[in-house]
């Protein structure tokens, strides 16, 4: 509980300068007003000609340690439905096995989703698993598309 207590006082230190503070060897605890700023710019977004001196003391303080640091963005649109839209079949009660492995052997070529469905048996039955074995990466297609009837996906990994 200690650590808690620590953490809680580092949290409140850590309002009140915009430098990284670190708690104990290995944990970085970053400002985050830093983040929030950026979070109520206007519809434009942050400003790109001062957004990166905003990151400039955690980058310092990460690159003192020997640690990689990068700011990122919110994913795609498109990926974050897909996967959330998976996301509803990542239970084992969407594994018909038989309907898996006929789904493996289908999609052993590329072929459009429906297609590969079509192929296994009624649509109805059948996509819960394909959405299941996509949710495992066991098949594979390009989540940065919509997923939709032609979508392609195969069973080998791709550099998608």
């Amino acid at each position: 509980m200690a650590h808690d207590v620590r953490s809680r006082q580092l949290s409140d230190s850590a309002q009140s300068s915009d430098t990284p503070q670190v708690a104990r060897p290995g944990l970085l605890r970053p400002s985050c007003r830093q983040v929030r700023a950026g979070a109520r710019c206007p519809r434009g977004g942050p400003d790109q000609t001062t957004r990166p001196s905003r990151f400039d003391a955690t980058r310092k303080a990460c690159e003192a340690l020997g640690w990689d640091y990068d700011v990122v963005g919110s994913p795609p649109r498109t990926l974050l439905a897909n996967v959330r839209w998976l996301a509803g079949y990542r239970h084992h009660r969407h594994c018909l096995d038989d309907v898996a492995a006929a789904l493996r052997a289908a999609f052993t070529a590329p072929a459009g989703l429906l297609d590969g469905v079509e192929e296994i048996g009624d649509p109805i039955a059948v996509l819960p698993v394909l959405f299941h074995l996509l949710w495992r990466r066991e098949l594979h297609t390009d989540l940065d598309q919509p997923l939709h009837p032609e979508a392609v996906a195969t069973a080998e990994a791709v550099g998608w």
